[in-house]
């Protein structure tokens, strides 16, 4: 009896875990509603995220605007000012469209002249006076992506440009905000990157682990704003390539996340700058390994990154079929023609929204979950086992793992 209920729990877990990958690719009703409703858009995923590692609450508040995140100074950008001035670099870079458009043709001359094929590329840095001159080019205002002459540096000098501008963006490319959270999803599934095998060879608990991770990733990165998203896509479009041709340049997954651990999480490298004895702590060494090990695992995911969770397109959907209240079609437009408006920050205004529909739904405690908790590590004292239905969205007045009643994220 007890072994019946043991396998049932893992079809259960399997089921889930299989059901947490589900994606599709964006759709235009979805950018649709995105554009059109960006605030509602990102409660729904917040909502989602907030299913498979804790979301602080003032985050929910926080992304105000669709491509503006509040932040103090983060430690990325002490470790980049750090560096500018130990080292006289480059001054801390916006990343505005013009140069998000300048770094994705600097990208797509390095795939067009097969340059991912270079042994050792990313890693290797070349000349660092010609790696400068090709840098200082592609700021100046006035350069001409087709005119440059690209073919006279080596892919090595090409790719350490590219390095060298993203890590001293003036807001690291995860935003410093969403950055802790990427992290937090990076710790969901434990097992080594690059460690080979498929899903079919996973565990129901690494299959369920490793589905709360991946749907978590792809939820974040649609937090992410647009050029971040874009310079993001970019960027493992041609880290993938890299990855596909190990034969020849000698790069692994590990050894590009090596590389690219300190660009998409600053902050953990940013301390032993300021601090070279925090280099011996055995935090500096965790926080070095996530960080490696986050990176790896955005480069093997690659553009299945950028897909949409079956739910959360389910969500959309529905939301979007939400005509918006006349208070709320106010106070959109009064978003888009006054900074110092009342409504971006009134909880009367909030409430005048329409509420937010969700299908995801709280499981009741059965003997199969019961089941599922001897899978795994017994849970803290009043955990609740929650699991995501397929039937019809309606208000949501449930509460997240964090307290926070799904109804009240109410935000157009």
């Amino acid at each position: 009896m007890l072994v019946g209920k043991e396998n049932q729990a893992s079809a259960v877990c399997s089921d889930y875990g299989q059901r947490l990958l589900e994606a599709v690719q964006e759709t235009p009703e979805i950018n649709d509603f995105r554009i059109r409703c960006p605030g509602k858009f990102r409660s729904i995923c917040f909502l989602h995220l907030s299913f498979a590692i804790d979301v602080p609450l003032d985050l929910f508040h926080e992304f105000n605007s669709s491509d503006r995140i509040g932040n103090v100074l983060s430690a990325g950008q002490m470790f980049s000012r750090s560096r500018r001035h130990n080292r006289g670099g480059l001054q801390s870079l916006p990343l505005t469209p013009g140069l998000l458009e300048k770094l994705i043709y600097l990208m797509t001359m390095l795939e067009n002249t097969r340059g991912f094929q270079a042994e050792g590329v990313f890693r290797k840095t070349g000349s660092l006076t010609q790696q400068r001159t090709v840098t200082e080019a592609l700021l100046h205002p006035d350069f001409d992506c087709t005119t440059f002459a690209w073919t006279d540096f080596s892919p090595h000098e090409l790719a350490g440009a590219l390095k060298s501008i993203i890590s001293h963006l003036t807001q690291p490319l995860l935003t410093s905000a969403l950055t802790p959270l990427f992290l937090e999803a990076a710790r969901l599934w434990g097992c080594e990157a690059g460690g080979g095998g498929g899903r079919e060879d996973m565990s129901p608990m690494d299959l369920l682990a490793y589905g709360k991770q991946v749907k978590s990733l792809r939820l974040l990165v649609q937090l992410l704003p647009a050029v971040n998203r874009s310079l993001l896509k970019q960027l493992l479009r041609l880290l993938g390539l890299v990855l596909e041709h190990v034969m020849q340049n000698r790069m692994t997954g590990v050894a590009l996340g090596t590389v690219f651990g300190p660009i998409f999480v600053p902050s953990v490298f940013g301390e032993a700058i300021n601090d070279p004895h925090c280099k011996d702590s055995n935090n500096f060494k965790k926080g070095c390994q996530e960080a490696i090990l986050l990176a790896t695992r955005l480069i093997e995911l690659n553009d299945k990154l950028f897909l949409l969770p079956i739910t959360l397109l389910e969500d959309i959907r529905h939301n979007a079929k939400e005509p918006l209240r006349p208070e709320a079609k106010k106070r959109q437009e009064d978003k888009d023609t006054s900074r110092c408006s009342p409504y971006r920050w009134s909880r009367r205004s909030r409430r005048s929204s329409s509420p937010l529909q969700t299908s995801v739904r709280f499981a009741s405690l059965s003997s199969v979950s019961a089941s599922v908790t001897s899978l795994q590590t017994p849970p803290p004292p009043g955990a609740v086992i929650r699991d995501v239905s397929s039937t019809t969205p309606s208000t949501a007045t449930s509460t997240n793992n964090n307290g926070v009643p799904a109804k009240l994220l109410n935000f157009v």
